[in-house]
């Protein structure tokens, strides 16, 4: 039914898909890394500047104020750092579908082939056994179609959520910092 080539070929494609899959993975690792790196020198730098500013702080009240001006730009630079690693998985998760979703169809290419193959070369009477096999290789090739769809819809549907509950925090935030001062 297959060739020598037709599976050294399909091999090939298989490891250049998983070498591809690590890639990325690999990428958005590194992305991850030099955000996190990044946020730590930033964090440094931002604690030994407010150590400096609360040690020349001669007033107590003015001490005691000192937390709360601060409050409002920690948690923007939190929700900065959560978008950018939000971002960061999203698109390595994205490119990994994608590539699932490439591989997928092309398996589904491969085995729709092999069906057909072997549906041409069965033996006389079983026509109405192949016409069944044939119907339930399309059912199950919709539900996963569908499948596919709900998935992705739950996850737009999560992310629409995630953002409207960083919104929402933001704003708390803000208005308790200004009813503060």
């Amino acid at each position: 039914m297959f060739t020598m080539d037709q599976v050294i070929a399909a091999q090939k494609a298989q490891l250049d898909a998983a070498y591809g899959v690590a890639a990325t993975a690999f990428a958005g690792a590194e992305k991850m890394i030099a955000l996190n790196v990044a946020t730590g020198k930033a964090l440094l730098a931002e604690s030994a500047e407010m150590t400096a500013s609360m040690l020349e702080v001669k007033d107590p009240s003015a001490l005691l104020g000192f937390g709360t001006t601060q409050a409002q730009p920690a948690l923007e630079k939190a929700m900065a750092y959560s978008k950018q690693a939000y971002e960061i998985a999203s698109e390595t998760g994205a490119e990994l579908a994608k590539a699932a979703e490439s591989q997928a169809t092309h398996q589904q290419a491969a085995f729709n082939s092999f069906v057909e193959v072997a549906l041409k070369n069965a033996p006389a009477g079983t026509e109405s056994a192949a016409n069944f096999f044939k119907g339930a290789v399309a059912a199950q090739q919709n539900a996963q179609a569908a499948m596919q769809k709900a998935v992705k819809q739950a996850s737009d549907m999560a992310q629409q959520s995630m953002q409207a509950v960083a919104a929402q925090a933001t704003q708390g935030v803000k208005a308790s910092t200004a009813k503060k001062r």
